[in-house]
């Protein structure tokens, strides 16, 4: 067994091979500029893709909300039979780059969530790519109206209808 003094020494040491691929504060920070120039450079065509799949959604009896500037972008839909909201926001990602965080209709209406990889994220500032926003978004509204997120099951829903009509 390891005293604690050779723990904390492992740690040390481990922490110290890991230091070349950690990013400093200013390393981070050039990135997010970059990616905020960038992004607000791409807000004209998702502004255009996001209206069109708000109105789509607005047509099919959704509440929706969007707020897009350069200071950054949240967009939220909801509909009745269905935890919610749903939809996302933008945050900059512990390595720096613009993404969108999903939120979780069945958790707190405004946080969002963006995945650890860096890869698993949908990026908007630099490596932002249109038609992945279009599938990024169409996955989003999917998740949301899937049979988990309804608010009650079959088996509740016949309950509740028989309870209804015996009164």
């Amino acid at each position: 067994m390891k005293t604690r003094k050779e723990f904390w020494g492992n740690v040390d040491k481990t922490i110290e091979r890991h230091n070349e691929f950690i990013l400093s504060k200013e390393q981070r920070q050039l990135i997010a500029n970059e990616e905020q120039k960038a992004y607000e450079n791409n807000i004209v065509v998702i502004t255009t893709i996001i209206q069109e799949i708000e109105q789509e959604l607005k047509t099919r009896g959704f509440w929706t909300e969007l707020q897009i500037s350069k200071e950054g972008f949240r967009f939220r839909f909801n509909t009745n039979g269905y935890y919610g909201p749903g939809g996302f926001s933008s945050q900059y990602h512990i390595t720096g780059p613009l993404v969108l965080g999903k939120i979780n209709p069945m958790g707190d209406a405004l946080a969002s969530f963006y995945e650890n990889k860096l890869e698993d994220n949908l990026q908007i500032g630099c490596n932002f790519n249109e038609i992945e926003f279009i599938e990024f978004v169409e996955k989003v509204i999917s998740d949301y109206i899937s049979p988990k997120n309804l608010i009650i099951s079959k088996d509740q829903y016949e309950y509740l209808r028989n309870f209804n009509a015996a009164n």
